[in-house]
């Protein structure tokens, strides 16, 4: 065996159990020789007698692998409760109707629309913001759209899957009430005018959606209806969105 790996066996920088497996085949001479020396410079030995015969230690055997523990994913899903359309928005346009008018959306406008989402005729994201980042969507189920009896439309969106759902949904509850919004853009609207104390408004009879929008004041973006509110809850189970929507409510009441 030549010197050289004599040497490397003493001060090679390699674990133990590898260094013994590697001159596992060397003379028995050789491998005594190699812990006299690693002994001498404090180094711990690779090999022991067993029966007249050298193996590698059993500090220096590799250790069989411990299969890991499956990974236990967590149910808790993190979201957001939206109210979207409570009460009157502030003069607005709307497709087909170019006047700036103020406007009310009846609680059952969105119903049938609501079905063919249901159905998966129709598909319907929340994005951050009208045309920005995906958040979640109706395809998938991570949004989700109900009717109100009271205040026409209420969504629950689950933001879990990636870290920009996260870091929205630690954003949305760590935010005034005031500084968050959300909105809607509508699609094939019907609608007609009528005159609610002196004053012409535009009333939605019946409507689709094309995306719902969290806005954030700080941007100088505002939701057209202004009572509109949205908060951000740790968990998506029934009886915390019930809370949260109580809430919103509570809240849209006194704005």
């Amino acid at each position: 065996m030549p010197d050289i790996a004599h040497q490397r066996a003493v001060i090679a920088p390699e674990a133990n159990a590898d260094l013994a497996r590697r001159f596992a085949h060397a003379p028995a001479e050789w491998r005594a020789a190699v812990d006299v020396r690693r002994k001498q410079m404090g180094l711990p030995t690779l090999w022991e007698t067993r029966g007249g015969v050298a193996v590698a230690k059993s500090s220096t055997r590799p250790k069989p692998l411990k299969p890991k523990p499956s990974p236990v994913v967590s149910q808790t899903r993190a979201g957001i409760v939206a109210l979207c359309v409570p009460g009157q928005s502030s003069p607005v346009a709307c497709p087909g109707d170019t006047a700036l008018l103020p406007e009310v959306i009846l609680p059952g406008a969105f119903n049938a629309f609501l079905r063919d989402v249901a159905e998966g005729r129709e598909v319907v994201t929340l994005e951050m913001g009208h045309h920005g980042t995906p958040l979640a969507s109706t395809q998938d189920g991570t949004l989700r759209l109900r009717a109100d009896l009271v205040h026409g439309l209420v969504a629950e969106a689950d933001l879990f899957s990636h870290p920009l759902d996260r870091l929205v949904q630690r954003q949305i509850a760590a935010t005034a009430p005031g500084m968050i919004g959300v909105s809607i853009m509508l699609r094939d609207a019907k609608w007609r005018h009528e005159q609610r104390n002196g004053r012409t408004v535009r009333v939605i009879y019946e409507a689709g959606l094309r995306h719902v929008a969290i806005l954030l004041t700080e941007r100088s973006e505002r939701a057209a209806y202004a009572k509109s509110c949205v908060v951000g809850i740790p968990s998506m189970d029934a009886a915390a969105v019930k809370a949260a929507t109580n809430t919103l409510v509570c809240r849209a009441s006194m704005r």
